[in-house]
């Protein structure tokens, strides 16, 4: 076992061995870094102090020589993940309360309402076509029971009961200086459209006993739809509700799945699907545009040069790299909070006005992820966000152009299964 207040030294040309990267040749140092060249990846600055960094063996070379021929491929083997995730225990840890945040002060003036938006409810299909396999397993060995035993309701609040309905529970669009008329108008033309309550429930089998309520949270069946590639199912306690994990283009995203009790027996390893994803946001705001510097040593500088090649050392005053948020664009998960949570910042492209849940609303197409998520479009990955005014932060509405920052969560709903022609 290496002694962690010892720190290996290399020289150039040692081969080293990298868990993450795998083996790899020493090509530049400095006091604190290795330019190491992967044969996997190509060039990466390794600190010298990294705790897994050590001399390649010979039982290495041989392993990795070995894959390299059965494969054809110096990629390192992806470590295999379980595809369906069975959680045990409390749901509690997913918070859905907190997605009534953007709508009412208190989530039980929904709840007190429960039995007439039962009422109103009615069935979502999910995807109408009929599976042509059968369904994961996994699904079938340890949730069977659930499988034809859930739903999904939609309670659709365009025609529901004034009581949770008021008009006078609407904030009024003057209540922000300028507001745009595009999409006041928008909004009043299409209030509540394709918006309302889902509401989860197992459905018991036996005449004699009731079905089990499970969950409910705000639905937009408005968006903008994305290609996926499925990696993995996180399925609840309760064994109708689901995360799922995709990748699109090269980005990796975890979302709720509004209809996975009508859709998870569609759902297979690394199978191609189209989904229809809708932000809702917790708080939105106008960006805080953000400079700074950090102090760097000439080492630095020679390490960069080493790994790109570009000579990006100030030739005149401090030794420093300067940075601007001006534009950026990210989309980051949040610490302590759920998988499909999100903070966010990016440029508005397109707005349109809206209403969900009594609450006027903008739809914003934002740019929240550099490089195209679909090849078809060529353009940065953008995703429709949900701002309603309680959530804004701004004085005045938000704009096309405008960098904007903020928390959403992110929902998606199944449109169409790529792999099944």
């Amino acid at each position: 076992m290496r002694n962690a207040n010892i720190m290996p030294t290399f020289n150039i040309s040692d081969r080293v061995f990298l868990s993450s990267y795998g083996i790899g040749s020493v090509d530049w140092m400095s006091s604190e870094h290795y330019g190491v060249v992967f044969d996997s990846l190509g060039k990466v600055l390794v600190r010298r102090d990294h705790p897994d960094l050590r001399l390649a063996t010979p039982e290495d070379e041989a392993q990795m020589a070995e894959y390299c021929n059965s494969t054809g491929s110096v990629q390192l083997p992806a470590t295999t993940k379980p595809f369906l995730v069975f959680e045990e225990g409390d749901d509690e840890i997913h918070s859905m309360g907190s997605h009534w945040m953007p709508f009412f002060d208190d989530a039980m003036f929904v709840v007190e309402h429960l039995p007439e938006l039962l009422r109103v409810a009615t069935h979502n299909p999910g995807h109408l076509k009929s599976p042509s396999s059968p369904p994961p397993a996994e699904l079938i060995e340890e949730r069977g029971f659930l499988l034809e035993a859930s739903t999904t309701l939609i309670a659709d609040l365009m025609h529901f009961t004034p009581q949770l309905h008021r008009r006078d529970h609407l904030i009024p669009w003057q209540s922000l200086s300028g507001s745009l008329v595009e999409t006041q108008e928008s909004a009043q033309a299409y209030s509540e459209r394709n918006t309302g309550i889902a509401l989860v429930v197992a459905l018991s089998r036996n005449p004699g006993e009731a079905n089990q309520f499970r969950s409910m949270f705000p639905y937009c069946k408005d968006g903008m739809s994305h290609d996926v590639e499925l990696k993995r199912v996180l399925v609840w306690a309760d064994g109708v509700e689901a995360q799922l994990e995709a990748r699109i283009g090269n980005a990796s995203i975890s979302f709720y799945d509004t209809e996975f009790a009508a859709n998870r027996s569609w759902y297979r390893r690394d199978g191609k699907y189209q989904f229809l994803f809708a932000a809702i946001a917790y708080d939105a705001g106008p960006a805080q545009v953000r400079t700074f510097s950090i102090p760097r040593t000439v080492e630095h500088f020679e390490g960069m040069h080493w790994l790109t090649g570009e000579h990006t050392q100030p030739e005149f005053g401090a030794l420093e790299e300067r940075y601007s948020m001006e534009d950026m664009v990210g989309l980051l998960p949040v610490d302590g909070w759920d998988v499909d949570d999100y903070e966010f910042h990016g440029e508005i492209k397109e707005i349109w006005g809206m209403s969900m849940l009594g609450q006027r609303a903008w739809r914003l197409r934002t740019v929240v992820m550099r490089g195209s998520m679909s090849e078809a479009s060529g353009e940065d990955g953008r995703f429709d966000i949900v701002v309603t005014e309680r959530a804004w932060k701004g004085h005045d509405p938000p704009r096309v152009g405008q960098a904007i920052a903020g928390h959403f969560w992110l929902q998606g709903r199944l449109l169409r299964n790529i792999s099944v022609v």
